[in-house]
C-alpha cells in the first residue's frame, strides 16, 4: 500500500499503459490465434499500429482503479477497459466480424479482470485508522519511540495492543 496519493495515481497510470501495451502486443494476438484468426506474429504486427491508443485507453483504467477505491470495483473498471480496448483493437485494426469483435472482446474483458484483480490490491489506499507503528519494542521489552525516549513496559500496556512476535 502506498500512502501518497500522487504516488498511486502515477502508478496506477503506468501500470495500466503497460497493461494496455502487453494486451496490444501479446494477450490479444494469442486469444485471436487461439480462436482461429491467423498467426500470433501477424497480429502482433498489424495491432502493434494501434499500441500508443491501446496503452492510453488502460492508462485511464489504471487511474479509474486508483479512484475506485475498492478492489472489486477496481477489478469491474480495470475490466471494462480491457473490454473497450479489446473491441477497439479488433474493430480498427482488423476487421469488424462479430466472431473476430467477440474473440477480441473476449480476451480483452478476461485480461482487464485479472488485472483488475491484482492492481486492485496494489493501488487501494491505506484505511482510515491504518497508522504506522508509534513504538519498535526495545531489547529489555521497553518501548521506544520514533523519539527515542521509552515508556512503561511492553508487559503493562494494554493486552489487545501488545505485541506477540
Amino acid at each position: 500500500m502506498l500512502r501518497s496519493p500522487v504516488a498511486r495515481y502515477a502508478l496506477g497510470v503506468s501500470l495500466g499503459a503497460l497493461a494496455g501495451a502487453s494486451l496490444c502486443l501479446s494477450v490479444l494476438p494469442m486469444g485471436l490465434q487461439m480462436a482461429g484468426y491467423g498467426s500470433r506474429l501477424a497480429l502482433g504486427y498489424y495491432l502493434s499500429r494501434y499500441l500508443p491508443f491501446a496503452a492510453l485507453v488502460m492508462a485511464a483504467g489504471g487511474w479509474g482503479v486508483v479512484r475506485s477505491r475498492h478492489p472489486l470495483a477496481a477489478m469491474a473498471v480495470f475490466s471494462l477497459a480491457g473490454l473497450g480496448t479489446g473491441l477497439m483493437l479488433t474493430g480498427v485494426a482488423l476487421e469488424r466480424a462479430p466472431r473476430l469483435m467477440a474473440a477480441g472482446a473476449a480476451a480483452g474483458w478476461v485480461y482487464g479482470l485479472l488485472g483488475g484483480l491484482v492492481l486492485g490490491r496494489i493501488l487501494v489506499p491505506p484505511a482510515v485508522g491504518d497508522e504506522p507503528a508509534a513504538a519498535v519494542t526495545g531489547h529489555a521489552g521497553e518501548a521506544v519511540h520514533a523519539d527515542g525516549a521509552g515508556s512503561e513496559p511492553a508487559d503493562a500496556a494494554d493486552p489487545e495492543q501488545r505485541d506477540f512476535f
